[in-house]
């Protein structure tokens, strides 16, 4: 949910006339290859006009962690993975939330999984602000 989420914001955001430009992939630590995404995450971002049907898991490489600039790791212990597989990165991997871990809501109700999507877009909102903001200063 959260790459879609963060494009869905990214393009809400308001950059006319701006250079400013984000993009977004989503892998896991510990994720299989190739599987869809639940049909409660994919309802929940239907409900948010957000297309997931689309989407499939896929783990986390060398190259995906050298790709991008920034990496929102959705735990402490996800994020000392991908420092683990590239400690060269370790400056621009960061939790998603420095005060609580984001919860994963495999096997939750619709309920569970709007509460992460919500505490997802409140976070990547955040972020995106501050990554704007630094790239404007």
């Amino acid at each position: 949910m959260a790459q879609v989420i963060g494009e869905s914001i990214a393009m809400k955001m308001d950059y006319a006339g701006s250079t400013i430009g984000f993009a977004f992939d989503s892998a896991g630590v510990a994720a299989g290859e190739g599987y869809q995404a639940s049909g409660e995450a994919v309802e929940i971002m239907r409900s948010r006009s957000i297309d997931l049907s689309a989407h499939q898991s896929k783990m986390i490489t060398y190259e995906l962690i050298d790709w991008a600039d920034v990496i929102l790791g959705m735990t402490d212990s996800h994020c000392r993975a991908l420092v683990h597989m590239n400690p060269q990165a370790s400056e621009k991997i960061h939790t998603l939330s420095p005060t609580e871990p984001v919860h994963d809501p495999i096997g939750g109700s619709l309920n569970v999984y709007a509460q992460a999507a919500d505490q997802i877009e409140e976070l990547i909102t955040h972020h995106l602000n501050i990554i704007s903001q630094e790239i404007r200063s």
